[in-house]
């Protein structure tokens, strides 16, 4: 294994929280089809949902480069019933936070421990995947506190700037 111990542990625990990520989002669309936001639903479940375990295969991709074995850790589910979008989009917005803040801890810990390629990739992985995916998630958090729901459903499109619209 070209990596620290601690490194490794703390990729792999990024892992999991991608899979758990993606158990969130999915709960999340959910909830959204459950509320009749079905145009919505569709689209951030293509888009959005689906892209948690494409993250977390680029992470485990990573490792198997520097021969360190990732491991799937338990999954933590997802069944919270929310009311409204709002507060469903606060809920995404809180949890992909923590994943990008967990990415920053690992950059840190894999420069003070000086492994360079997860320092080069962890920052790759910030600045060019998860960042979009915070911005986007704070655009629907605010464009959801200013518009009606159903507007946010039929123009959701338009509140997609920062991430790929998948059909």
């Amino acid at each position: 294994m070209r990596l620290h111990q601690e490194t490794y542990d703390a990729l792999n625990e990024l892992v999991g929280m991608c899979f758990s990520m993606n158990a969130v989002a999915d709960n999340i669309y959910y909830n959204m089809a459950n509320l009749y936001y079905n145009h919505s639903a569709e689209i951030f479940h293509h888009s959005y949902a689906h892209a948690w375990g494409q993250v977390a295969d680029m992470i485990s991709d990573e490792m198997i480069k520097l021969n360190a074995r990732p491991v799937r850790l338990p999954v933590e589910g997802a069944s919270e019933e929310y009311e409204n979008l709002a507060l469903a989009m606060a809920v995404n917005a809180a949890a992909v936070n923590k994943v990008f803040e967990k990415c920053k801890e690992i950059v840190e810990l894999a420069d003070m421990l000086e492994d360079v390629e997860i320092r080069i990739f962890g920052e790759n992985l910030l600045n060019d995947v998860l960042l979009n995916y915070v911005k986007q998630s704070d655009e629907w958090l605010a464009v959801i506190k200013t518009v009606p729901a159903y507007q946010f459903d039929i123009h959701f499109e338009d509140y997609t700037h920062f991430i790929p619209i998948v059909e």
